[in-house]
């Protein structure tokens, strides 16, 4: 088990509580931007009685029978989790520990209000540690390095910290879900092409994937539009 930090949460009652969480609360807290964007929605969510989630992420949840009727445990913005080594982790904007029918599913949020998926593999993977990591990351989800160089990274370490926070959280299902927040969706070619290469079919806007395993966890990937509020 990594040395995974120790949470002390305290209830966010309203969406500028997720301020002072951000890495730069100053730069990031705008209106049209994925961090405030994100927070209003899940913290809004939360005082919804469909299961404390988001109404369009509750809907695209409910394709998977496994995730179907989802409810919200807790929910940690800015969540990090540590990869290969306790150094670097991957900093979810959202990560949601749910209660599903008889069992635990884990979600890795990535919001989204335009920005890209980050960095190519092929400029990415420029120092000694980084190929460390990336040989890592390949092996987790059973794929050939050459295959990886057009991929964004973001993507690889985003999914990866949901299939080890499912195990963190002895929990069977894991996701990756892009919460995107721009008028018209966008970078989805990347979001495929991920999920092409790691094997997983039915990567589409609006729904959840079909499932493949990695590490003993059931994982998905889903993408959820929720253009921002003119």
């Amino acid at each position: 088990m990594k040395n995974y930090p120790r949470l002390y949460a305290a209830p966010l009652l309203k969406p500028e509580s997720v301020q002072p969480l951000l890495r730069d609360p100053e730069l990031h807290w705008k209106k049209g931007r994925s961090a405030y964007e994100a927070a209003h929605s899940w913290v809004n969510g939360n005082l919804q009685k469909e299961g404390g989630l988001p109404l369009l992420v509750r809907a695209t949840l409910n394709v998977a029978p496994e995730w179907k009727n989802a409810e919200l445990v807790s929910g940690f913005f800015e969540h990090a989790t540590p990869l290969d080594t306790d150094r670097g982790p991957s900093n979810s904007d959202l990560l949601a520990v749910c209660r599903l029918e008889s069992t635990l599913g884990i979600i890795a949020v990535e919001a989204k209000a335009g920005e890209t998926f980050g960095e190519l593999i092929s400029g990415w993977n420029t120092t000694a540690g980084r190929s460390a990591r990336l040989s890592w990351a390949c092996k987790l989800f059973g794929v050939d390095e050459e295959d990886c160089g057009d991929l964004r990274w973001q993507l690889f370490h985003r999914t990866a910290s949901a299939v080890l926070e499912a195990k963190r959280y002895h929990a069977p299902h894991a996701a990756m879900l892009v919460h995107d927040f721009s008028a018209e969706p966008g970078w989805y070619d990347d979001y495929a092409a991920f999920a092409e290469v790691i094997g997983v079919k039915g990567a589409s806007i609006g729904t959840m994937s079909d499932p493949v395993v990695v590490e003993g966890i059931s994982l998905r990937l889903a993408w959820v539009h929720e253009p921002a509020a003119q």
